[in-house]
């Protein structure tokens, strides 16, 4: 995400946090930024890591059809 800045970072992480949490619903646990944005040491070419808790696991199929479409839409690919 070449540029980006916290602000622009903060917005793709929450429109991501909130778009998982509504595709997943009571399944989801908990969501954790990881790496060098919850470190504070966001670069111009840094990325946004996540970990998702889950109570179950997600058939394979939604992975496919679910999860890409809202991460590309969160990041303002979609």
């Amino acid at each position: 995400m070449a540029g980006q800045n916290y602000a622009e970072a903060e917005a793709k992480a929450a429109r991501f946090a909130g778009r998982l949490s509504d595709a997943l619903g009571d399944r989801m646990v908990g969501l954790y930024l990881v790496g060098s944005f919850a470190l504070a040491d966001l670069q111009p070419d840094s990325d946004l890591d996540f970990v998702a808790v889950l109570s179950d696991c997600c058939p394979p199929r939604w992975m496919k059809t679910a999860a890409t479409p809202i991460l590309e839409t969160a990041v303002g690919r979609g």
